[in-house]
């Protein structure tokens, strides 16, 4: 029997067999090419995909954060707004979308609500007050607050709108001062004998003006009731802050590392001196100081609030640079220490020697000295009615005010003054003055003492010093308790 063959395996008859597949391929596969083109096509696609969110993601926010700016530019608006109608019964009335920073703008019939959660207007505390700018609140609202300094309030509004959000800060100021070229403005006797006045002297009457008339409003240049709230506001803090089961005991700073260690309250007179190393205390913050405040050598302070129940006085080479202060004494700048800020002194303020005041500064005196009558037990020498006195080579670029009484102002021959002098009572004026004279009258330091004994004011006004014009007066910034309250400084971020 023939055994089969090998090439024959055994199979049916007329059927036949599969080709055979080799296991591995002598050229390769397919699958690892598709597998690599997929990924390279995955990352490809993931890649332009993400690029194209990259750009178009700008496009999208863009319009978000400029309408959450827009809310909180509308903000200040309302804000001031608010101001200017304080009544609740007045805010029920106003039309939010036919106010002055929009009149018009919208046509929409429906009124809608100044206030979003009812309050009747802005304190001084830092509240905020959510309004809505617009009839549909589908455009986002602005919390508004308010924010009190010694010469200006501050509205910050903070607009948001989705995710987006933005902040703008105000700062409240006074748009008072002379025509252009009106650089001497007096309330009595006649035109100045004596000294230099490069332009216009005015002589105008206070009793001219009807009392509680248009005119009477647009012209005031003292709201008592304004600069008697901040007296008020910032007394109030002090005596919340006041702690007498402690002991009165005096803080000395020495470095600029201990300045971090300096608490919102100290109960005691506070000293910054560093007869070595500089000091630098650069924070924005509030502190209060249940003393005097003393800072000499060389001490930089920049950007600090300091609220004091005593005195503050600056020597040596000691420089205060945008900062706010208020105290209820005097303020003192001496030697060849600078300040550039707002301080509000309940007292009087001395600059004398070769103090400077500068960056456009803003200085109030209230004037509130003591009296003969509060003091019976001993005798002392009558004041002279000035309450801020610019003594030896003092140099000042900002506005001097003195307000209350006594309400006058002394500067000496070797003073120099940019800004202006605004006096509710005499002016002597020995120095040279650019910008603009605002007094009662002006006299000199003779007729001035004459005035301590009995002597009223004399009929005939004397300048023993110069006044010129000022071509950046426009820019100097104002209390906003004096005359029309205006916008000083805008700040966005």
């Amino acid at each position: 029997m023939n055994a089969p063959s090998a090439r024959s395996p055994l199979r049916k008859p007329g059927v036949a067999l599969a080709p055979r597949v080799p296991l591995r391929a002598p050229a390769g596969s397919v699958l690892p090419l598709v597998l690599l083109f997929s990924a390279f096509a995955l990352v490809a696609a993931s890649v332009y995909i993400g690029a194209q969110f990259t750009i178009g993601k700008p496009a999208l926010s863009g319009p978000a954060a400029f309408q959450a700016l827009c809310n909180a530019r509308s903000g200040i608006y309302k804000g001031l707004e608010l101001l200017s109608k304080p009544q609740a019964d007045t805010l029920a009335r106003i039309n939010t979308l036919d106010s002055m920073f929009n009149k018009q703008l919208f046509l929409f019939g429906k009124q809608t609500s100044v206030v979003a959660d009812g309050s009747s207007g802005l304190t001084p505390d830092d509240t905020p007050m959510v309004v809505q700018p617009y009839g549909s609140d589908s455009f986002g609202t602005a919390a508004v607050s308010l924010t009190q300094r010694p010469c200006f309030d501050v509205l910050v509004s903070k607009g948001e709108f989705r995710n987006a959000a933005a902040t703008v800060r105000a700062i409240l100021g006074g748009s008072l001062y002379s025509s252009f070229d009106t650089v001497c403005r007096l309330l009595t006797g006649t035109k100045p004998e004596g000294g230099l006045i490069a332009g216009t002297v005015a002589v105008i009457p206070q009793q001219t003006v009807v009392p509680d008339s248009k005119q009477a409003q647009q012209v005031q240049e003292f709201r008592t009731g304004d600069i008697a709230r901040v007296v008020y506001y910032y007394r109030g803090l002090l005596a919340q802050k006041a702690d007498t089961s402690l002991p009165a005991n005096p803080r000395t700073v020495q470095t600029s590392e201990q300045c971090a260690e300096i608490p919102e309250v100290v109960n005691g007179p506070l000293f910054l001196s560093s007869p070595m190393a500089q000091i630098v205390w650069k924070e924005k913050r509030r502190v209060f100081v249940l003393g005097d405040v003393q800072v000499t050598g060389n001490t930089v302070i920049e950007n600090v609030e300091i609220v004091t129940s005593g005195e503050l006085k600056c020597f040596d080479q000691s420089v205060l640079r945008n900062v706010s202060v208020f105290t209820a004494k005097r303020l003192v700048i001496g030697d060849r220490a600078s300040f550039s800020g707002n301080a509000l002194a309940l007292s009087s303020v001395l600059v004398y020697k070769d103090g400077r005041i500068e960056n456009q500064s803003v200085i109030v005196s209230y004037g509130e000295n003591k009296t003969l009558a509060q003091d019976t037990t001993q005798r002392k020498k009558p004041q002279l009615p000035v309450s801020v006195f610019l003594r030896g080579n003092a140099l000042v670029d900002g506005v001097i005010v003195a307000c209350g009484t006594p309400g006058g102002i002394e500067a000496d021959k070797n003073t120099v003054v940019h800004g202006a002098l605004w006096a509710s009572g005499a002016v002597v004026l020995q120095g040279s003055l650019y910008g603009v004279l605002r007094a009662n009258d002006l006299t000199d330091m003779q007729t001035l003492k004459a005035r301590t004994i009995g002597q009223g004011p004399p009929q005939k006004n004397v300048l023993e010093g110069s006044i010129r014009r000022l071509e950046s007066l426009p820019g100097y910034a104002w209390p906003f308790f004096m005359g029309k309250s205006m916008i000083a400084r805008w700040d966005e971020g």
